[in-house]
């Protein structure tokens, strides 16, 4: 990410409803321009491309929670292939914690978190 905000260009992300979330995170932290939707109309994607063609902010018409900065450590964590008593550790929380953060991305989401590992 650092390495793309280098170099200037307009960061544009395209993802679906279980990444929605995480996109509404780095679209707030880490200067994203503009997220496209996969499952909009057309006729509103098309709107995003030319108002961020333009230099315009666009795509974010969506209400989206947000994922914090705490459940995006715990994803990449969990992505790592750590267990939740050693993201525990990690994290220096309590286990109650760690399910409940579990439980917000799933919330946040729509999907579980094996789903959402997995890719499905």
């Amino acid at each position: 990410m650092d390495y793309l905000k280098s170099t200037g260009l307009t960061i544009v992300l395209i993802c679906d409803r279980a990444l929605a979330a995480l996109a509404a995170h780095w679209m707030k932290r880490e200067g994203i321009h503009s997220v496209i939707y996969c499952e909009e109309p057309l006729v509103d994607i098309k709107r995003t491309i030319n108002s961020t063609y333009y230099g315009l902010k666009g795509g974010a018409k969506r209400r989206v929670n947000a994922l914090s900065s705490e459940e995006v450590a715990f994803l990449d964590l969990a992505l790592k292939g750590n267990s939740l008593s050693s993201i525990s550790l990690a994290m220096n929380h309590d286990i109650k914690k760690i399910y409940n953060m579990k439980d917000s991305i799933r919330r946040k989401t729509g999907t579980s978190l094996n789903q959402l590992l997995s890719g499905h």
